[in-house]
């Protein structure tokens, strides 16, 4: 069976195209209320604070959750989620969709 992940995307055409790479992987899209594993996709010029408002929460709600973010300030976002960097995979952008699925996957060997 597939694993479920969300997707947290501004830009609608990235949404889409990594959708559907995310589909023809192998995983279910949903949303982040239903997902064990969430991608947030954060663009230049997003407030990296308020996105961090979004994903700690998210991360604190179920303690089995991890996120993959893909930034292009890696360093400033490690700074703004700080306290749970075990659970998360920081990609810097531009990333390749397979770089996206092999985080996902690498994080489903994990105990």
């Amino acid at each position: 069976m597939p694993d479920t992940v969300a997707l947290v995307a501004h830009d609608p055409e990235t949404r889409a195209h990594l959708s559907g790479y995310l589909a023809e992987a192998g995983f279910r899209v949903r949303d982040p209320a239903d997902a064990s594993q969430a991608v947030w996709v954060i663009e230049k010029d997003q407030n990296l604070d308020a996105v961090a408002s979004e994903i700690v929460p998210w991360l604190g709600a179920h303690e089995a959750r991890h996120a993959v973010i893909i930034t292009w300030r890696p360093t400033t976002m490690r700074v703004a989620i700080g306290m749970v960097e075990a659970r998360l995979s920081i990609l810097i952008a531009p990333v390749f969709p397979w770089q996206l699925v092999d985080a996902l996957r690498q994080r489903e060997g994990e105990p």
